[in-house]
């Protein structure tokens, strides 16, 4: 299963500039997402030094959390936020052009949090790497 843009804002309050999942490109829900990133030069974190162009580790981060968020919703909830992460490793850097390839694996759910672990690559090259994401899912029924 694929969702487009408007399918991704449907399932999460982020937006334009904080919105870091462009397309999902695969689904189980409760289970795992994988989804994609590109990285453009526009972007709100280039806005500084031109000689350093790559995509904040921490925006990875939460591009990975979010991807957890539509993983652990499947078609139910309406609100994910990156809680924690732990086990986090930093090994390469994402420029603009580069298109990140993310997948978040769900580990365990209990009382509105989901644990998983996720990473980022680029042209298969591991970028980011995280061992926990825990991220809050609030559910539609409350």
């Amino acid at each position: 299963m694929t969702d487009n843009h408007n399918t991704i804002t449907d399932r999460l309050p982020h937006r334009y500039p904080f919105l870091m999942v462009d397309r999902i490109t695969g689904i189980q829900a409760g289970q795992w997402a994988k989804g994609t990133k590109k990285v453009t030069g526009t972007e709100w974190y280039f806005a500084g030094e031109a000689a350093e162009q790559t995509m904040p580790h921490t925006m990875i981060v939460e591009a990975l959390a979010q991807l957890g968020a539509l993983a652990a919703m499947g078609q139910g909830g309406r609100l994910g936020f990156l809680s924690s992460i732990k086990g986090a490793e930093f090994c390469g850097h994402a420029s603009p052009g580069d298109c990140l390839d993310l997948e978040y694996t769900l580990i365990k759910a209990r009382r509105g949090f989901v644990v998983g672990s996720g990473k980022a690559t680029v042209e298969g090259k591991v970028i980011v790497s995280v061992d926990e994401i825990m991220v809050y899912v609030e559910s539609d029924n409350k």
